[in-house]
């Protein structure tokens, strides 16, 4: 059997028997359109809304119709370029001709996925992520009994936004959903990795809907009751044996054939006080941060361990600080494998491919 290589197709059939090549062949003749995340075809974006992961695209189901199937060997398919509505002009030459835009290059060729390949690597996927689901891992932190909550103070669970009315407190009557899981920005598309749902723009991000409630109540206090020795953290001492709270710090990363990039965005690292720690199944973060403006005599500390959805080669994986973020580059044992998420506790919930410059490859 073979796969049809009509992109949007995938159908099985023996291209020896009329009956097995006979159609209807739905396939798209348009490119593929990735632009801020979202993806689509060129020749029904209109009719086919975009969407955000690339199974989810490889699904979109073809716009044409053609008699049958066919084993020939489509030209490479390049990237439609997105316009952005802007209007280009054309210096004219020497010889009073207009300069003519040189052609995008092609990049590879999508490669026809069968329905049934498909579907074996997305189970493979979700029993991967359900081996280390983070609702199983996450402990509900609480604010301390007797704890004093100032008027207006906001709850610190994210998705929460509720706000303390200074009156007495019933913690078993308190309503308080929130995202247990980390952000993900990831390719534009922006959400939690604790539930499914993924949006484009920021004030989107800001609106998702929480997706558990908490057991306890609010956490009007939280971390700024929750102080921590600096002598019992991972990083080298200080010297000092001064308070530090906890501080939460966001992740970005994107992914090549051969690595992965990741981004904390962690501002005023103190290195002679912080450690990161590479591992061939784990990164652990130790960083010393300043002291936020409301709180100048509390300086805070960022702990966590990062579990990647693959190993890691630690000899060729490198990090670099800089004064307003921390980039790593982790470098995966098995070159060309996809990373369907970036922590194995992380929902797979599509492929995070990108294939980047040649230097990348």
């Amino acid at each position: 059997m073979t796969i049809c290589t009509r992109p949007g197709c995938g159908v099985d059939f023996d291209p020896s028997s009329t009956s097995s090549r006979k159609g209807p062949c739905m396939h798209h003749p348009g490119k593929p359109v990735f632009h801020e995340g979202s993806k689509s075809w060129s020749c029904c974006k209109d009719r086919n809304k975009p969407v955000l992961e690339f199974d989810e695209f490889m699904l979109i189901k073809g716009c044409t119709e053609s008699d049958e199937h066919t084993d020939v060997k489509q030209a490479k398919t390049s990237f439609a370029k997105e316009n952005s509505g802007d209007v280009t002009t054309e210096a004219p030459t020497s010889n009073g001709q207009a300069n003519t835009p040189a052609p995008i290059a092609s990049t590879s060729s999508l490669t026809p996925m069968s329905s049934t390949r498909l579907n074996a690597i997305q189970q493979q996927n979700a029993q991967r992520s359900q081996k280390a689901d983070p609702a199983s891992l996450f402990v509900e932190e609480e604010d301390p009994a007797g704890a004093v909550v100032g008027e207006g103070a906001p709850c610190k669970r994210k998705g929460c936004n509720e706000k303390f009315a200074g009156t007495s407190r019933d913690r078993n009557s308190e309503e308080c959903r929130f995202h247990p899981g980390q952000p993900i920005f990831h390719e534009g598309s922006k959400g939690y990795a604790c539930c499914k749902r993924r949006v484009l723009e920021f004030d989107e991000f800001l609106t998702i809907e929480p997706c558990t409630e908490a057991k306890t109540g609010h956490l009007f206090v939280g971390g700024g009751a929750k102080a921590i020795k600096s002598s019992q953290t991972n990083g080298p001492p200080s010297g000092k044996d001064t308070d530090e709270i906890e501080a939460d710090c966001r992740i970005d990363h994107y992914e090549t054939p051969n690595d992965v990039r990741v981004t904390v965005y962690a501002k005023g690292v103190e290195m002679d006080r912080s450690k990161i720690t590479l591992e061939g199944e784990s990164v652990t973060f130790s960083l010393a941060l300043p002291a936020l403006p409301a709180q100048p005599e509390m300086k805070r500390r960022y702990n966590r361990i990062l579990k990647p959805y693959g190993a890691i080669d630690v000899e060729a994986s490198s990090f670099s600080v800089t004064r307003f973020k921390v980039d790593l580059i982790l470098v995966k044992q098995s070159k060309g494998e996809s990373w369907p998420a970036l922590e194995r506790g992380d929902q797979a919930l599509g492929y995070g491919l990108t294939f980047g410059r040649k230097l990348d490859a």
